[in-house]
């Protein structure tokens, strides 16, 4: 079953992952809206109602760990990605559900269906 109504914000900078993380999500049945920076996910938390986002820790302007704990205030499950975990303070993403880089496509689906308290 397909489950279209779970929106996702995926906030991904990378021109190469963004599109198969993209991918990915939609084949799992997400909606994805995606955008790139901090700036336009906030923008996007603003107008619209998402059960989680998705954000790489490091984006043109800011850290996605920002956008992930916007999300979390307004009661929205965040997971953050990152290839580069040793250099965020450990307090920072034990905050939040963490994807390492490089990423795998059923390991990005089992992880984002886990936060949402789902099984597929």
């Amino acid at each position: 079953m397909r489950e279209t109504s779970i929106r996702i914000l995926l906030v991904e900078d990378d021109v190469d992952v963004a599109p198969m993380l993209e991918h990915v999500l939609l084949l799992a049945g997400f909606g994805v809206h995606m955008a790139g920076t901090v700036a336009e996910a906030r923008e996007l938390l603003d107008s619209r109602s998402y059960a989680l986002v998705l954000a790489d820790v490091m984006l043109p302007d800011g850290s996605g760990i920002g956008v992930a704990d916007a999300a979390k205030a307004r009661g929205i499950e965040a997971v953050v990605i990152t290839g580069h975990a040793f250099r965020i303070p450990a307090e920072e993403l034990a905050r939040h559900e963490v994807l390492l880089k490089p990423l795998r496509p059923r390991q990005v689906v089992e992880t984002v269906t886990r936060s949402l308290g789902h099984s597929k």
